[in-house]
């Protein structure tokens, strides 16, 4: 996945990850395009958060060093996005050592 790694400091940009792996032909080849883009956004998560992963361990980073992430989904069928979000939380629940506690709400 494309990825910047600022040399002067600690600071890595990873940007447009999908589900194809990290290393593959460019321009990408169709028969690599259908095996690894499947209609399944869970498997797509998956995949793509393992080649994140993959990216910060190459650079000897890891989810515990990250500061912000946005997700986007084209097209998502109902159902898939809870499912998509439960794929992403499974990454970042080792490291959570204490019980979240509900957000508070105000009401005017």
């Amino acid at each position: 996945m494309p990825a910047i790694k600022v040399k002067s400091g600690k600071i890595l940009w990873l940007g447009g990850t999908t589900a194809l792996p990290v290393y593959q032909d460019d321009p990408h080849k169709r028969d690599q395009i259908q095996q690894y883009m499947v209609n399944d956004l869970e498997t797509q998560t998956r995949a793509a958060m393992d080649g994140i992963k993959q990216t910060l361990d190459a650079s000897g980073a890891s989810f515990k060093d990250l500061v912000h992430y946005f997700v986007f989904r084209a097209r998502p069928r109902m159902g898939d996005i809870g499912k998509a979000s439960a794929v992403i939380n499974s990454y970042f629940a080792p490291l959570i050592t204490s019980p979240r506690r509900p957000m508070s709400q105000s009401w005017n």
